[in-house]
């Protein structure tokens, strides 16, 4: 029955094969899709995540439309579970060029957070140099190393670049034009820097911290950190490689895992001669069980009635009563 039901699938498959792959296509297609889809965000997020960690990105920030002093950046440091607390410049100024006017913002460029990513060129070396948005030179048929007058002033591009802080679409607001930045430009704090800080940033004491913690001090697998932290392997590798500490965590680690390999062994070995020297005496006890109901049952002698209840005496209940044991009311009797 198998067999001719099995033909007879293989023959309409053969006589509309074309059918067949087509449903066969789509629904390859749509477990592609849908498993793709399933695993583009959770990527994108850690792919994101990692970005902010590796460019040192703030994870708190402080802004205030008086500006905000050294006095502010001491009283955040104070905070619990603060690692690093920065003030920062940034200055939004109108850039006219081909008869168009944009807005731009100037962020002073600070090498201990928010670190932006060179896509093109260089950094700034003095303070006549900065480096924009590729859509700015995109946007107006520029390229680096030409110049551009901010305020009067002549500065050459000598790099694009990726910021972290507006890493979407989104452009930040302003109150020039009409109330959204074009591009952003990144200079030499020095140029722009103030009496007064236009953002403070935190950084709260977090996953580099913990990666560190969890590797070295409570010896746990990258991959196990991973999965805690929900981070990338890459970025766990990259950290802890890093620390000092490494190679000699790396080769302890090593010699950990020899002894626990001989001792599973050791262990291994001794749980299998306890269960066949239990399995051996189980089976004793049995063939000596098996040898006395044999014994009793094969006597040529009759048997009493109290001899065969206390050799089957899990089919009777002792009566208190009258001290006798009566046979079982679920248990049925006959006789000849």
């Amino acid at each position: 029955m198998k067999n001719k039901l099995l033909k007879h699938i293989f023959m309409k498959i053969k006589d509309n094969y074309k059918r067949f792959l087509s449903l066969l296509c789509m629904a390859l297609l749509g477990v592609g899709f849908y498993a793709g889809i399933q695993a583009a965000s959770p990527d994108m997020l850690k792919t994101l995540d990692t970005f902010y960690d590796e460019n040192n990105v703030y994870d708190i920030e402080v802004v205030s439309n008086f500006g905000l002093t050294k006095a502010d950046i001491k009283e955040l440091s104070k905070i619990k579970n603060i690692e690093k607390v920065v003030g920062t410049y940034s200055k939004d100024v109108y850039l006219n060029l081909n008869n168009k006017q944009y807005v731009l913002k100037l962020i002073g460029l600070n090498k201990k957070i928010n670190n932006i990513y060179i896509e093109k060129g260089r950094l700034p070396s003095n303070n006549n140099e900065i480096v924009v948005e590729n859509s700015l030179l995109e946007d107006n048929n520029l390229t680096l190393n030409d110049s551009v007058t901010i305020e009067n002033n002549d500065y050459k591009i000598v790099g694009t670049m990726l910021s972290p802080l507006y890493f979407s679409n989104d452009r930040p607001s302003t109150t020039l034009g009409n109330g959204k930045v074009n591009y952003l430009v990144y200079l030499n704090e020095n140029v722009i820097k103030q009496d007064v800080y236009t953002n403070i940033y935190l950084t709260v004491k977090g996953t580099k911290d913990k990666i560190i913690e969890l590797f070295f001090e409570k010896h746990l697998k990258p991959v196990d950190i991973a999965k805690k932290l929900d981070v990338r392997m890459p970025y766990i590798t990259k950290i802890i490689q890093k620390d000092s500490r490494y190679i000699q965590e790396k080769e302890a680690r090593k010699q950990d895992n020899k002894e626990k390999q001989k001792t599973q062994k050791r262990i291994y070995a001794q749980n299998k001669r306890e269960k066949e020297r239990q399995e051996k005496q189980d089976y004793q006890k049995l063939l000596t069980l098996i040898n006395n109901d044999n014994k009793f049952l094969s006597t040529k002698k009759k048997v009493s009635d109290i001899k065969y209840a206390k050799w089957n005496r899990s089919a009777y209940d002792y009566d208190k009563n009258t001290s006798d044991l009566l046979l079982k009311d679920e248990i049925r009797a006959g006789y000849n």
